[in-house]
């Protein structure tokens, strides 16, 4: 698989430190027997007949993993999670690896790797995590072991993202940026803001009834599913990355914002930041009028693209149709340079000009299940916060809380 790129992190595998035979290496024989290395590992798979089902379900092949690892690939990053759980990501094409505690390990093996793997039978398209490889590396002179996951990097493209969100539905303590301040409170690995629900607005993707329908629907099936398993306190994960184009041949139709577009979960005008107020850079002004252009100039109504058509299901639009050129499968999460595209916005007084956004989305962290220490979290904190609006709830309120978080900030 080409694994072997791991030695520019920790030194020379294995098969490449073992002395050949009839060696009289003293600093690799001690008593007529060999002696391991200090850089000597060991990797080890895990799991692989389930694996092998995630790929073929999730249509991942060996090529593709072979092209990360090898030459051809631009870097090999290392970074660390901005969150609590200390994980280190090594990045690596378009995958990444991630280190997993023992918990985590076990839970994967024996519960998450066999349910996901009928899972993406029927779900293709899911948002959840693309595991493609579980293996451990293991340092033979210390007897020290570390265990990762290889899976899809969300951020799956070669262009600077503008923007990240983190969000899980909850409003306490989810501040990407301290309000009196006005820095950041979170940042990645590589120093990006991480911004949170808080700092999140009603109107963040514009992606149209057809694909906004698409979107809700992938993300209550792939949290059903984590539901079933007790898993809690996992993200969504959202990056944004904007271009301008030409509105020449765009057909559009204005949508005028309602007055709480711009409002935040507790009903508040959302805080100005150091690096711009989110709405006002995404939307414009309050109640300005936007203008909505559809792909391939199809023109649909100013009520239809606000969620409000005679439909009645807030923008969902009508039963598939496979002749509908504007109507498309799951695909469209990553067809734009490994994103979903939005529809062209642009304000009226623009002109010529037009924003059009790729958002880059998928859900993380899901191997954290609603265990006693979650439990004992949960009941802490709504000791001092309304326990509907902490992070750690229990599965089934949790799911739905996600649900209705994207069902808000998609138009």
């Amino acid at each position: 698989l080409g694994f072997n790129s791991f030695e520019r992190i920790y030194g020379r595998t294995a098969a490449n430190a073992t002395a050949s035979a009839g060696t009289t290496d003293d600093a690799l024989f001690q008593g007529g027997k060999r002696a391991p290395r200090v850089d000597e590992i060991v990797f080890t798979f895990h799991a692989e007949v389930h694996l092998t089902q995630v790929r073929r379900g999730l249509g991942i092949t060996l090529d593709d993993i072979r092209a990360s690892c090898g030459s051809r690939c631009a870097s090999w990053r290392v970074g660390s999670s901005a969150g609590k759980s200390d994980s280190m990501f090594l990045y690596f094409g378009h995958h990444v690896a991630k280190s997993i505690n023992e918990s985590e390990f076990k839970f994967l093996t024996t519960e998450y790797l066999p349910a996901f793997a009928a899972y993406t039978d029927r779900a293709p398209y899911t948002l959840l995590p693309h595991f493609s490889f579980l293996f451990s590396v293991t340092w033979l002179a210390s007897r020290r072991t570390m265990r990762f996951v290889v899976m899809n990097n969300v951020f799956r493209t070669q262009h600077f993202i503008q923007r990240m969100y983190d969000l899980k539905g909850s409003t306490v303590g989810r501040d990407g940026v301290d309000a009196k301040s006005g820095e950041a409170t979170v940042r990645t690995g590589f120093g990006a803001v991480l911004l949170k629900d808080n700092d999140t607005p009603n109107r963040l993707m514009v992606v149209g009834p057809m694909r906004r329908a698409m979107l809700v629907a992938q993300i209550q099936s792939d949290t059903s599913f984590l539901q079933r398993l007790n898993v809690v306190d996992y993200s969504l994960l959202v990056g944004q990355r904007s271009r301008s184009i030409s509105t020449a041949d765009v057909a559009a139709a204005t949508v005028t914002p309602p007055a709480n577009a711009f409002l935040g979960p507790g009903g508040h005008h959302r805080r100005s930041q150091s690096h711009g107020d989110p709405s006002t850079m995404l939307h414009g002004s309050e109640g300005s009028p936007l203008t909505v252009g559809t792909p391939g100039g199809h023109k649909r109504s100013a009520s239809a693209l606000a969620g409000h058509g005679p439909h009645g299901n807030g923008g969902a639009g009508p039963a598939f149709n496979p002749a509908a050129p504007d109507q498309l499968d799951g695909r469209c999460f990553r067809s734009s340079d490994g994103g979903l595209v939005s529809l062209p916005v642009h304000e009226s007084a623009n002109g010529s000009e037009a924003r059009e956004d790729t958002f880059y989305i998928g859900i993380i962290d899901v191997l954290q299940q609603y265990s006693g220490v979650k439990k004992i979290e949960n009941m802490a904190k709504s000791i001092f916060y309304d326990g509907s609006k902490i992070s750690i709830v229990p599965p089934p309120e949790f799911a739905q809380r996600l649900c209705m978080l994207v069902e808000r900030v998609t138009v």
